[in-house]
């Protein structure tokens, strides 16, 4: 409710929607959409903090007591129920995995809470933000000798692009 009305009945929220809808008429209207957008990213990750924050709180200090579901070898998922549309869900992976090539219908952004991971020719680690959208196909890899710990939230759904896709893309709910 509080962000709808940000969005529909505030100079940042209508600045917002110009430059999502088409970034050169915003800068046309004298947007300084650089800026602007940096600004989004920064409070997107703040946003993302604090959501890792309530994560931990609710789950407690540690994740030795979490009952993580199994989704691959060596990758492990907490889903955190309560956040409506989006899929919000912490994640492990043992370092070497690959998470299977896929893109989005919606956003994906993955806070990096522990570990490292590779996304392209992007290195992530304690702290960053990955974030993808629907234009961006991509295979996420674990690298160094640390279990990598994301909090991983997803507007729309996965669709798995590789070989395997079709039977992989049966089984994500």
């Amino acid at each position: 409710v509080l962000s709808g009305f940000v969005l529909v009945r505030t100079v940042v929220g209508l600045r917002t929607y110009a430059i999502g809808g088409n970034v050169a008429a915003a800068r046309l209207t004298g947007i300084n959409t650089p800026r602007f957008i940096v600004g989004l990213y920064i409070f997107n990750g703040v946003l993302m903090g604090l959501v890792a924050t309530l994560a931990t709180a609710r789950l407690g200090s540690g994740t030795e007591g979490i009952r993580w579901s199994f989704r691959l070898p060596g990758l492990a998922e907490y889903r955190i129920e309560g956040f409506g549309a989006e899929r919000v869900s912490l994640v492990r992976a043992r370092p070497g995995v690959r998470i299977p090539a896929h893109s989005h219908s919606g956003e994906e952004a993955t806070l990096i809470l522990a570990g490292r991971m590779r996304d392209g020719d992007r290195v992530y680690g304690r702290g960053d933000v990955a974030r993808a959208d629907e234009d961006d196909d991509h295979r996420p890899e674990i690298v160094g000798s640390e279990t990598c710990l994301c909090l991983f939230v997803l507007s729309g759904r996965m669709r798995f692009t590789g070989l395997f896709s079709p039977a992989l893309n049966l089984l994500t709910d």
